[in-house]
């Protein structure tokens, strides 16, 4: 896990460029969302009541997240697609890149719409904040982790790219632990930042180390895993 994450840093400095041009799509879309969009506080400028809102908040809240879940599955998708391609993987589809982006959108899109709805009930039930709750909805989400990679460098359906995913996990579950821990870790420093520099800095900085460097870097620290069940393409330990 060691050589993984030590490749992972030498794969992002290589793509500081991609990562740079990708990321700022999607800063400027958080923040054309919400200029103080704050990861500590969760905000988005949605609320959870949606249904009994003014049809017009309804209307740019669905074009919000439509924006967002966007220019999140693009930065996703070329990550993951310049790593594998930078080990040779499946060099004769290589250009290919439309449709793994099409089918992760419709996942990501599927996932987080499910995933505000699952909100919206917990929400009516006064669970939203509870801790218990908070990190089951954690560990949810982290047992799909690998539907990017199994998309777009499978070439697999959404529908069939979570039972790979799954199966892929069972049998590799130490791995995942490992990379869990290492989310956790990123994820809880820029949440300290966020909520250690003051209303209006904190939200900025932690948004753009976010956005700039959490969620890029996981995206290629779990294409290295996930690269590991083709250990010819990778380098020796």
């Amino acid at each position: 896990m060691s050589m993984d994450i030590s490749n992972a840093f030498k794969k992002y400095k290589s793509n500081i460029k991609l990562v740079m041009s990708t990321s700022l799509l999607l800063i400027f879309t958080l923040f054309l969302v919400n200029p103080l969009f704050s990861l500590a506080g969760g905000s988005l400028n949605v609320t959870y009541d949606l249904l009994n809102q003014n049809p017009l908040i309804i209307l740019l809240t669905i074009i919000a997240f439509l924006a967002i879940v966007f220019a999140y599955t693009l930065v996703q998708t070329l990550v993951v697609y310049r790593v594998q391609q930078e080990y040779g993987f499946d060099k004769r589809n290589s250009f290919e890149i439309k449709r793994p982006f099409l089918e992760l959108l419709k996942f990501n899109a599927s996932f987080f719409l499910l995933l505000y709805i699952g909100l919206c009930f917990l929400f009516d039930f006064g669970l939203l904040n509870n801790v218990l709750v908070n990190i089951c909805l954690l560990i949810l989400t982290a047992l799909f982790w690998f539907i990017p990679q199994i998309i777009i460098m499978e070439k697999q359906s959404a529908e069939y790219a979570l039972i790979i995913n799954l199966n892929y996990i069972k049998k590799n579950w130490v791995y995942f632990v490992y990379l869990f821990v290492a989310v956790f870790i990123l994820t809880l420093v820029t949440y300290i930042i966020d909520a250690l520099f003051g209303v209006f800095t904190g939200p900025i900085i932690a948004t753009v180390l976010f956005v700039v460097f959490v969620i890029p870097f996981i995206e290629i620290l779990k294409t290295e895993v996930y690269l590991d069940k083709y250990n010819l393409l990778k380098p020796i330990r």
